[in-house]
């Protein structure tokens, strides 16, 4: 799976999970992070992104534990923090790989 049909899937994922939030401080930080993975897919879509790189590697790794903590989160709505903490350090790790 490409790292762009990965970002779809977790913006997929974040969708449902905003929506089902009942915090409106988790709701605003989750679709700013919607739109922080829209605005990288767009930028990966632009530019020849290496895969064989290490910050490459890093950040499929860091979008796979994103998505494993947005289910779980899906599931358990108390853990919509620990799914925003993980989906930020992967539009971190993410944007490494934009500009290295």
């Amino acid at each position: 799976m490409s790292m762009i049909e990965q970002l779809d899937k977790i913006y997929e994922n974040l969708k449902v999970l905003r929506n089902k939030t009942n915090d409106q401080n988790e709701f605003k930080k989750i679709r700013s992070q919607m739109d922080q993975i829209n605005e990288q897919r767009q930028k990966i879509l632009d530019a020849a992104i290496d895969n064989a790189t290490e910050e490459y590697t890093s950040a499929t790794t860091e979008i796979k534990k994103a998505q494993t903590e947005i289910e779980s989160a899906l599931d358990d709505l108390s853990k919509v923090a620990s799914a925003i903490s993980k989906v930020s350090k992967m539009i971190s790790q993410v944007e490494k790989v934009l500009i290295g």
